[in-house]
């Protein structure tokens, strides 16, 4: 496979994890648990790829800033899945240094970082104010959702020019 080739689906993955992400709190609550896991998987999996396309698409431009924010939050993306709170604080640094580089390198529109960060300060007080969990996620997830598919849009259409 060719990394324009990767770039495409990877821009692809970015654009589903992004729908799934916005979605689900504009869905509403699943009951079941066993749904509500596969669906994390699936995220967790197109959010890590969608992750490495995003980081490849921009390498040269962000650096080792963007390495670094990339890493950090393709490891707080899967450490979500063992813990939410120490997974969700890594994956919230990662995404706020990976804005920082992009935003930087602009090789996004200028929206897409800044829904990166938007996304960590909506959600941010809900990890500490229990009646404010569920707004403040829902909210989170519908700015990181739009991002991913900015971002996502950008990565698809530009990887081969």
């Amino acid at each position: 496979m060719t990394t324009c080739t990767f770039l495409r689906w990877s821009g692809l993955a970015a654009v589903f994890a992004g729908l799934v992400t916005a979605a689900g709190p504009l869905l509403g609550e699943v009951r079941d648990p066993a749904i509500e896991t596969v669906g994390l998987v699936i995220r967790t999996a197109l959010i890590a790829v969608a992750l490495v396309g995003i980081f490849l698409f921009q390498r040269e431009r962000a650096g080792v800033l963007g390495l670094i924010g990339a890493l950090i939050a393709s490891a707080g993306n899967l450490l979500i899945l063992v813990n939410f709170f120490i997974g969700g604080a890594l994956y919230s640094s990662g995404l706020i240094v990976l804005a920082i580089a992009s935003f930087r390198a602009r090789t996004f529109p200028r929206w897409v970082p800044v829904f990166w960060i938007l996304t960590v300060a909506l959600g941010f007080p809900g990890f500490f104010i229990e009646s404010l969990a569920a707004t403040a996620f829902a909210a989170g997830a519908v700015s990181l959702g739009l991002a991913f598919i900015g971002a996502g849009y950008t990565i698809w259409s530009r990887a081969g020019a």
